[in-house]
């Protein structure tokens, strides 16, 4: 035999030891592992115990419709079964004619939702000034029209006249004007402005500023809010709108018990007519 057949021999030899060696050793680990899963499988589960229900076997029997016969000698009055109306119990307990499906219809086609009950804002807000502060040029923005008015102490807000308009009466007097100087959280130091004005239409003086807006306190207003996002603000009974297939209308308002009933009236089929009561609560039908 040749030295380098002897060398390979030897080599094959070692690698079949180590063959028979890695068996040997994997034999014994899976059995190891084999008593192991034994052991775990004959433990017993934990957990609620399922246990088999026994269900009644359905038997279904024909039964025969009696004849109907008369209950008076004379043989004119009958005594017939009938269909009795439908009835549901709602969820505090009381019997109801209507359908509670019907209504949770209802209440998923109206549109809107309780927003809250706030102050009205008032429509004049403060734009800027040129001049000294005792003798200033006031400018106020009306946020009903866009305009921008400017005003001088103690005296009346003239639109003046133009090509195609004439001169109009604001009915806004500037009565006191005054700003501070304050410094802010930040550390900057900003002019804080406080206009006091005679609004003629609403017969009172109305406080103005240029750091926070305007509230009237006697004047208030509900806000619903649509599924689209915008806002229907209502102020009194009769007020309307159109969102969707349907028309809404105010029928009753309540601002300090803060809830509306509306009407929805559909516009698009021959749906029924509701009326729904809007609150903090939710929305449900009357």
């Amino acid at each position: 035999m040749k030295h380098s057949e002897k060398i390979f021999f030897v080599l094959s030899l070692a690698v079949l030891g180590a063959s028979i060696f890695y068996y040997a050793k994997s034999m014994e680990q899976l059995s190891v592992e084999e008593g192991k899963n034994q052991a775990r499988l004959q433990e017993k589960a934990k957990g609620v115990e399922w246990k088999n229900i026994t269900v009644p076997e359905l038997k279904i029997v024909d039964l025969e419709w009696p004849e109907i016969r008369p209950q008076d000698k004379e043989g004119k009055w009958f005594f017939q079964v009938f269909t009795p109306p439908q009835i549901w119990v709602d969820k505090d307990g009381n019997f109801i004619t209507e359908s509670p499906y019907q209504k949770e219809v209802a209440r998923q086609r109206f549109a809107y939702s309780f927003g809250g009950v706030s102050n009205e804002p008032y429509y004049i807000s403060f734009s800027g000034y040129t001049g000294t502060v005792k003798n200033p040029t006031v400018m106020l923005r009306d946020e009903r029209s866009g305009k921008v008015l400017h005003g001088k102490l103690n005296e009346e807000i003239i639109i003046p006249a133009t090509n195609f308009t004439k001169e109009k009466n604001t009915g806004i007097t500037v009565k006191t004007f005054d700003v501070k100087r304050v410094r802010k959280p930040s550390g900057m130091i900003e002019q804080e402005v406080t206009i006091k004005l005679y609004d003629k239409s609403l017969k009172k003086e109305v406080e103005v500023y240029s750091f926070k807006p305007t509230y009237i306190g006697d004047q208030r207003r509900m806000t619903l809010k649509a599924n689209d996002g915008t806002d229907w603000i209502i102020k009194k009974v009769g007020e309307t709108t159109t969102k969707g297939d349907a028309k809404y209308e105010v029928t009753a308002l309540d601002l300090d018990k803060e809830f509306a009933l509306i009407k929805m009236i559909p516009q698009t089929d021959k749906g029924e007519t509701r009326v729904m009561r809007v609150s903090a609560s939710g929305v449900e039908q009357k």
